[in-house]
């Protein structure tokens, strides 16, 4: 979340100078950058982003070398962030949990991965897992019926196979849907249009530092979407805002029933994650106690460490 924070300070004072035009406001946002990455690299696919928000929003169709030169901080430091990951992250010696090999399936994974997550991503944002796990839940009885609802295939196809083809249906749906609105969209204001294209440029991005990981099921953990969300909110809000604006009435009807049926989704969400939050809290509580009954003099300097069976696990 610093990471974030940093992130959004940079971009912020970068939309600043896509205004100003001043070279101060491009140091200080390359500055919040930096600061982002001394966290987490959350932040590094903005080296592709801010030279697309900056030819949206400033150049249109002039040079592209004015690009370079008014964006050569970034350049500089995107280029020294990427000869350290590739150093430090993608050629370590010995076997990297959760990491594609560097073989040769490198390239295809990453083409495949760049296509995949931008995509399952942006899906698993608006519609939580538990939902789309229950979607998964139908299609593997729909297209595997032989199998048992409580054997072991039956549940790695939920969370596989059956979760990849439930993703491509709802995006095959959404894209439908825009289709239909189209010409709605098409009648937005100059500044809506940019502001859509934007934010699901933001979105798709955002999932780029994450196309080296590979993972164990059908989705990536929730600490990946957090610029996405950020990203798809600002999308869907002016989405919304423009349909509102519309005036007739069946399609302000239409769109206040799916923004009421979204929120119920994402609240029941959310309820369910405090429950298990809770769950998990008491457990840890039982196992201190345990472990207080056991020893009930420790040392000042105690390490607790549990080890697992699954991929990429670091004990607790």
């Amino acid at each position: 979340l610093t990471s974030v924070f940093f992130f959004l300070l940079s971009l912020i004072i970068f939309l600043k100078f896509i205004d100003t035009k001043k070279i101060r406001h491009a140091l200080l946002s390359t500055f919040f950058l930096w600061l982002s990455f001394l966290f987490k690299e959350v932040g590094a696919f903005a080296f592709v982003f801010y030279p697309i928000l900056f030819l949206i929003y400033s150049l249109e169709r002039k040079k592209i070398l004015t690009l370079f030169k008014r964006l050569l901080p970034f350049l500089a430091l995107g280029g020294i962030m990427l000869v350290f990951f590739v150093k430090t992250v993608l050629f370590i010696p010995g076997d990297r949990a959760n990491y594609i090999n560097t073989g040769g399936s490198f390239a295809p994974s990453l083409l495949t991965h760049a296509i995949q997550y931008p995509l399952e991503g942006i899906i698993q944002t608006i519609i939580p897992n538990d939902y789309l796990f229950k979607l998964s839940d139908i299609t593997t009885r729909m297209i595997k019926p032989n199998l048992s609802p409580d054997s072991l295939d039956f549940l790695i196809a939920t969370q596989n196979s059956s979760a990849e083809i439930t993703l491509i249906a709802i995006l095959i749906v959404t894209i439908i849907i825009f289709w239909i609105l189209r010409k709605t969209i098409r009648n937005m204001p100059t500044h809506s249009k940019k502001t859509l294209l934007v934010s699901i440029i933001m979105t798709a991005l955002s999932f780029l530092p994450y196309i080296v990981i590979n993972r164990s099921f059908s989705y990536l953990d929730s600490r990946y979407y957090y610029v996405g969300s950020i990203g798809l909110s600002i999308f869907l809000a002016t989405l919304i805002f423009n349909l509102l604006s519309v005036s007739k009435k069946i399609v302000k009807i239409i769109t206040l029933f799916i923004l009421a049926l979204y929120i119920f989704l994402h609240e029941s969400a959310l309820f369910s994650d405090f429950k298990l939050m809770a769950q998990r809290s008491q457990e840890r509580q039982m196992f201190l106690k345990q472990v207080d009954n056991l020893v009930p003099l420790l040392p000042k300097k105690t390490v607790f460490f549990i080890t697992g069976d699954s991929e990429g696990y670091y004990g607790l």
